[in-house]
Parts: structure tokens; C-alpha cells; sequence
């Protein structure tokens, strides 16, 4: 059975700051490169070897891959252009605390990483998103029956694609799924979700 791992990139300028980015192509910070270059030694100690390394088009998530890819002997990374996270529209560049003065109440909810909004003005719908997440994994079935591939993309991109994957509401997701950078979640089973979804939590190396 494939076993799919997918890390949300490490911090950008934007994530220093509590920057809404989505589309925002910037690079990473100086801590989002010791992130990256921290989550390749798990690997390298862990001995993975990807058949794949797929990464986000964005900036930060090409550079977290190639850090990956380089530091613990992967094969070079490609880039995967469904990978890509939500274009926040009118949020974009605003702060995450902010999504209460842009968008109604009934199209937000709070959680603990503040609040995840479903719909805002001219943001990418989370249907669109999902589509992409479907893509996705119909893309690596077609390709891998079985071995292990890492993807490299975004906070919301990997909650929506949890949601997915599992067939859980997203609404639940939300709750309870958050990435902080270079987090990494396995998916392995679509019929079973596990109790501890994630491969790797930044804060615990």
C-alpha cells in the first residue's frame, strides 16, 4: 500500500509575521531553512527513501523540498502544480486574525489556530480545493501501487486533502488538524484514519 507523507513547507516572511500569503511567492526565512534542513535529518535518521518527491510551485515549498531532497539523499524533487495552496483573495497579505472583518460570521469558524474560513469574497472556493486534493491522489494511484512518496505543500491545501482522503467533514478536520511548518502528516489507509495522524511535529525535535 502506497504511504503518502505530506509536510507543509517551512516558514516564510509571511509566517514570521502572521501573514495571510496564499499565492504570496515569498522565500523562506532564516528559521524556515533550519526547519527544512531539521525535518531532512528526521528523515535521514529515520532512513526514508522516497520514490517521489513532489513540491507546491510556490517558492517556499520548492525551497523546503529541495533542502529535503538534498540533506537526506532524496531523489530531486519535481514540481506538482495541483500541490498549489488557496488563493486567500481579498484576505491575501492581511492577518490571520483579521478573517472576522472580512468575511461573514456564518463563513468562518474559530479553532486553535484562530479561525479557518470556507468562503470570503473572492477566495478560492474550498470545492475547487478539494477537487485538486482528488486529483492528487488519483494522480499517485495511477502511479504507485505501493512504496512512499512525500508532497510538499501548505497548511489549508493538507487539512482540505485530510478531508479528502478520509472522507471526514471538513468542518471536523479543522478542529482538529493544524500544521504548523514542516509538520508532516501520513496518510496510509483511506478506510482507517489513525488516532495520531502525524509523522512528524516540528515542536517535538
Amino acid at each position: 500500500m502506497l504511504k503518502i507523507f505530506l509536510a507543509r513547507h517551512a516558514q516564510d516572511q509571511d509566517n514570521a509575521l502572521d501573514i495571510i500569503n496564499g499565492l504570496r511567492d515569498l522565500p523562506l526565512s532564516s528559521l524556515g531553512v533550519l526547519q527544512a534542513k531539521k525535518l531532512a535529518r528526521f528523515f535521514l535518521k529515520k532512513q526514508l527513501r522516497f520514490n517521489k518527491v513532489y513540491a507546491s510551485p510556490l517558492v517556499r515549498a520548492k525551497q523546503t523540498a529541495d533542502i529535503i531532497s538534498s540533506f537526506s539523499f532524496q531523489v530531486e524533487y519535481e514540481v506538482l502544480d495541483l500541490l498549489i495552496e488557496r488563493d486567500f483573495g481579498i484576505l491575501t497579505g492581511k492577518s490571520r486574525f483579521d478573517i472576522p472583518k472580512y468575511c461573514k460570521k456564518t463563513e468562518f469558524i474559530k479553532n486553535n489556530n484562530g479561525y479557518f474560513f470556507f468562503n470570503c469574497g473572492s477566495a478560492e472556493s474550498i470545492d475547487s480545493v478539494a477537487e485538486r486534493a482528488r486529483l492528487v491522489i488519483s494522480y499517485l494511484n495511477q502511479r504507485f501501487n505501493d512504496g512512499m512518496v512525500l508532497l510538499v505543500s501548505h497548511g489549508v491545501f493538507a487539512q482540505v486533502f485530510y478531508s479528502v482522503y478520509y472522507q471526514i467533514p471538513l468542518e471536523q478536520v479543522v478542529k482538529k488538524i493544524h500544521l504548523n511548518n514542516t509538520d508532516v502528516l501520513l496518510f496510509q489507509d483511506p478506510n482507517k484514519e489513525p488516532a495520531n495522524p502525524f509523522y512528524y511535529k516540528s515542536s517535538l525535535f
